[in-house]
């Protein structure tokens, strides 16, 4: 049995360490990939019509506006180091739609403020 006053006497317990890492040296003759604006293609569900092919996200957001429903379109973007397009998944689409829909709503709105 030990005393109960040596059982509640606790070490002093030492604080943590904290050492960071070297950091490894920047190669600065190495200029990083300029990124490239990404590209998208439209096409109709219906009629497998491209409405849209290789344009910026702003044209793919003005084209999306006049479309009824996500599932009207099939979304793709290019993946350049593939070299192929992807689909995009369908909460990706439907993010999209929701863009396009509330750019809309911003350009109908008028920027001037009325007079009071």
């Amino acid at each position: 049995m030990v005393p109960l006053e040596k059982a509640q006497e606790r070490p002093a317990s030492a604080e943590p360490v904290f050492v960071p890492r070297e950091r490894a040296p920047v190669d600065e003759s190495r200029a990083p990939e300029p990124v490239e604006p990404r590209r998208f293609r439209i096409v109709d569900v219906m009629t497998r019509r491209t409405l849209l092919d290789g344009a910026s996200i702003r044209d793919a957001l003005t084209v999306l506006r006049e479309v009824r429903s996500a599932v009207d379109v099939n979304v793709y973007v290019w993946e350049k180091d593939r070299q192929r397009w992807r689909p995009l998944a369908f909460e990706e689409q439907h993010a999209m739609m929701d863009l396009a829909a509330t750019e809309a709503d911003l350009s109908a709105k008028p920027t001037v403020p009325s007079p009071t």
